[in-house]
């Protein structure tokens, strides 16, 4: 009696939890935010003239930041081999379209409140040609009340959600 009581319980359990979604899905980002509490970053791309914006991030979210790769406007450079699960210098390949890049990461400064990342980017198919940004990144503090993860300003400075309503 008690095994069938038992099982009935763990399969109800779910159940009653998925009735719930929001009160589950709040209480796993209130662990999430509790284990890796986010930080609102500034981010400035030095030597352009583009302001800098700000973005609420956690590690996850900072390591992918702080690992740039080249880009067009229509499209990203795809990575092919695995991305770096800390802030750190490093190197990849990523593929856009059908040009490959082998791309040098150098990160320096203190990765929990101020560092720069440069990157460099060459193709075999453009010897002696480079693509180099360098991103400065500042640790300004908590999130502002109500931002998740991924929430950031565009360089107008408006509020740009990472989950829309």
């Amino acid at each position: 009696m008690r095994l069938r009581l038992a099982a009935a319980l763990t399969l109800l359990l779910p159940l009653v939890a998925a009735c719930d979604r929001e009160a589950t899905t709040a209480k796993w980002r209130e662990r999430q935010m509790a284990a890796d509490p986010p930080a609102l970053w500034s981010v400035e791309v030095l030597g352009s003239n583009a302001r800098p914006v700000q973005i609420c991030a956690d590690s996850l979210v900072l390591n992918g930041l702080a690992a740039p790769l080249p880009d067009a406007p229509d499209a990203y450079c795809v990575r092919r081999d695995r991305a770096p699960e800390t802030v750190a210098s490093h190197a990849s390949v990523c593929q856009l379209g059908s040009i490959e890049y082998q791309v040098a990461v150098t990160v320096t400064g203190d990765t929990a409140s101020a560092f720069d990342a440069a990157m460099r980017a060459t193709t075999p198919r453009r010897p002696g040609e480079a693509v180099e940004q360098t991103r400065r990144f500042k640790r300004l503090g908590a999130c502002p009340e109500g931002w998740a993860i991924g929430d950031r300003t565009d360089q107008t400075g408006a509020l740009v959600k990472a989950r829309p309503q």
